[in-house]
């Protein structure tokens, strides 16, 4: 007897034995093969936000071994669905897409290369490939300028969606099932225009022929929406599903009974606990079974499919396996894979819940869910002991036709993951069993699943390789050079004069996600260990008003400011002058009511381009002098502040209020060529910091905030090209 064999079979018989001595009480669970539940409708992820950026910068055969640990059946996460974003050349999290059409002359004049642009297309191709019963889903966090002039809920937008959807079929093969309207806005601030956009939306899907369904609202906390889905019939007959975000944090804002009235679908249409460690595992499948239990969703759908960005950009650690290290190959699978695969590889869309066989343990603290296949032939109960004070003791009955039937029990704790750990028959249609606290289970009557491939190697950790070059020659045109990581706007490949060129090709600020506004665009790359380098590219502006930056050690990108990341940096402006300056974190956050504050101010933001403006502590108090008192204690540390005149407020949308300080080391006046390449570049060692303009140093001082970080470099909103890009050890 082996000893895995021998150790399966003693839990076995402890879990037989160990009530009668324990005297543990026993919960009675009847699965009734008749039991009505609703449709189950999946479990999926969510590539949005950039954070799935770096994955297609692995090499293979690394990146097919990820692939199909996310998507091959029965083998790894086994996901059901994939969501992707529309990208609007907007940063949507931790970073910005790229957008199918930047200018309204592309929209106009569509072409099968914009519709390879960045990585979402490659992704659901991979993911197809896998698994040909996978489910698409779209939505978008913002759209770019031209696109209703500003305002989002435009016909323009309309059409854009309706051309995304049928060019991704055309070009791809691929069907979009869903869409959504605009990621997490709140539905009554928003209304009634948002209903109206929806209902043109949907009448446009059904007039082109394209049976996606229309997912309302992707509200955060709530289902404000239900109200008005209900009072008009225009807006009932257009949404088909009602899909709200992370309800769990809010249970008390779930209005169950005009949720059930409207008699919709409702979705987890974003979920999760951004984090892929062993509590990351038990919350998610406390989230599928109770999303349920609480509010009778039929489908979650986690953020983020994959950690597939850097850890310095906001809320690192979001995906259930981490990649985001592709120059070496090396990628981390986590717990929380195996979560998901306890559902995922006992289950499919169209299984149904049982409902008399759906519940919570007495105390509470545990949940469980069965699911039976639709045919009836096969039954998957998964319970998840994670806050238990106690081991759980169940007795599940089933009826006369799966008697003679083997019962497999899965199991995860903290320290082994998705291990099959007993086979019962059931004795008299009676299965015994105690599940241990802090863990998940499945208890199935499915067969063929599988942890992967046990010989996987993955590569070792390693630095990001220096010395650096690239002067992208090797690449398609529109796409993503290695490595980088767009902040704002899009850097994307293409030829200039017979040479291959990095273009940022977003001409202006977007229709903005309102949870992160927009600094000028800029991209990263590189890992945060980098210390003394030398970091360089080349730039070619046309016109006097233009401007382009270079940044290195870059150890911090935050999502409620518009700001350069937290680094050094130099920015030279086409007509020569140049400043060298560094970002530190914000001085302090606030809110307010602008129709109170400073209701004149709502003039500035006139649509969903323009969403912030910064001012300076003396512009404040001669625009609005009592506006500073406002802020209470907040008001007190901006007014007692040395430096005020380094200061800068900036005032958003919303009435959100970020205080930072501006702070420029050097400036000056240097020789810029228009129409002609200029090489930026900054070098770090140690404390002592230069930066140069076509070979010539235009500074140097001393510093020490930042000892290390990534490389960067961006431009204003207009086109710009960049090419050579080099980072180099000083040492």
């Amino acid at each position: 007897m082996t000893p895995k064999i021998f150790i399966v079979r003693t839990i076995f018989i402890l879990n037989l034995i160990l009530p009668a001595i324990t005297g543990i009480a026993q919960q009675t669970v009847y699965i009734d093969s008749d039991g009505k539940g609703s449709v189950f409708e999946g479990i999926g992820a969510l590539s949005a936000g950039a954070s799935s950026r770096l994955l297609i910068d692995y090499p293979e055969p690394e990146r097919s071994r990820i692939l199909d640990l996310l998507f091959k059946p029965k083998f790894g996460a086994s996901l059901q669905h994939l969501k992707i974003e529309a990208g609007g050349d907007v940063n949507s999290t931790c970073g910005s897409e790229p957008c199918v059409a930047h200018t309204r002359e592309e929209f106009n004049d569509p072409k099968t290369e914009y519709f390879s642009r960045g990585y979402e297309f490659w992704l659901m191709k991979e993911a197809y490939n896998r698994n040909p019963a996978m489910l698409f889903d779209v939505l978008q966090w913002g759209a770019p300028a031209w696109i209703g002039n500003g305002n989002f809920y435009s016909e323009d937008n309309i059409s854009f969606l309706v051309q995304f959807i049928e060019l991704t079929r055309q070009i791809h093969g691929l069907d979009i099932h869903y869409a959504g309207i605009w990621n997490e806005r709140d539905f009554l601030k928003d209304y009634p225009e948002n209903a109206e956009y929806a209902i043109k939306l949907k009448n446009e899907f059904r007039k082109n022929n394209l049976p996606t369904q229309l997912v309302g609202f992707d509200e955060p906390l709530r289902f404000n929406c239900v109200g008005a889905v209900i009072r008009d019939s225009a807006l009932f007959a257009a949404i088909d599903i009602l899909g709200s975000h992370y309800l769990y944090q809010a249970p008390q804002e779930y209005n169950e009974t005009e949720v059930r009235k409207t008699g919709k679908r409702v979705w987890a249409s974003e979920d999760g606990p951004w984090r892929g460690d062993w509590t990351g595992a038990k919350d998610l499948v406390k989230r599928f079974n109770r999303n349920y239990l609480n509010f009778h969703m039929t489908k979650t759908i986690i953020w983020s499919l994959i950690t597939s960005y850097y850890d310095l950009l906001p809320l690192p650690g979001s995906g259930p396996m981490k990649a985001n290290e592709p120059w070496s190959g090396h990628f981390e699978v986590q717990p929380a894979i195996w979560a998901l695969a306890h559902f995922t590889q006992f289950t499919c869309p169209g299984w149904v819940y049982v409902d008399g066989a759906c519940g919570f343990t007495e105390d509470k603290t545990s949940s469980f869910t069965t699911l039976m296949s639709p045919e009836r032939h096969d039954i998957s109960f998964i319970i998840e002991t994670a806050d238990a004070r106690k081991d759980e003791e169940i007795a599940l009955f089933v009826d006369p036709p799966f008697n003679n039937r083997d019962f497999f029990v899965w199991e995860s704790d903290s320290v082994h993951q998705f291990y099959s750990v007993a086979k019962i028959r059931p004795t008299e249609g009676k299965i015994t069993y105690r599940f241990q606290k802090g863990s998940i289970y499945t208890v199935s009557t499915t067969t063929g699943q599988k942890k992967g491939d046990e010989h996987l190697k993955i590569p070792v950790s390693a630095p990001f390789p220096l010395p650096y070059a690239d002067n992208f020659e090797s690449y398609g045109e529109e796409k993503l050079p290695k490595y980088t990581q767009d902040q704002a706007g899009a850097f994307e490949v293409n030829t200039l004069d017979g040479n291959k060129v990095l273009k940022q090709a977003s001409p202006a600020i977007g229709n903005e996600w309102h949870f992160h506004l927009n600094p000028e665009p800029y991209s990263i790359l590189g890992d945060i260990d980098m210390i003394d380098y030398e970091v360089s590219i080349d730039v070619k502006l046309t016109d006097s008003c233009q401007s382009a930056s270079i940044f290195g050690r870059v150890n911090l990108v935050s999502q409620i400011t518009v700001e350069p990341p937290n680094s050094y940096w130099t920015k030279v402006e086409a007509n020569g002058k140049w400043i060298a300056g560094k970002t530190t974190g914000i001085i302090l956050r606030s809110w307010i009511d602008l129709d109170k504050s400073w209701p004149s101010a709502k003039s500035w933001f006139t649509n969903h381009t323009h969403n912030f403006r910064i001012l300076t502590y003396d512009e404040i108090v001669r625009l609005n002098p009592s506006f500073i008192d406002s802020l209470g204690r907040s008001g007190i540390v901006i007014k007692e502040d040395r430096n005020r005149n380094t200061l800068r407020i900036m005032l958003t949308f919303e009435g959100g209020v970020v205080v930072f300080r501006e702070q420029q080391i050097k400036q000056g006046q240097s020789r810029f060529q228009i129409n002609e390449w200029n090489e930026l570049k900054m070098k770090f060692d140690g404390s002592a910091i230069s930066a140069f303009l076509n070979g010539n140093k235009i500074c140097e001082f001393e510093d020490e905030t930042y000892s290390r970080g990534l490389a960067g470099f961006g431009c204003g909103w207009h086109t710009a090209c960049f090419d050579n890009l080099r980072i180099s050890p000083v040492h």
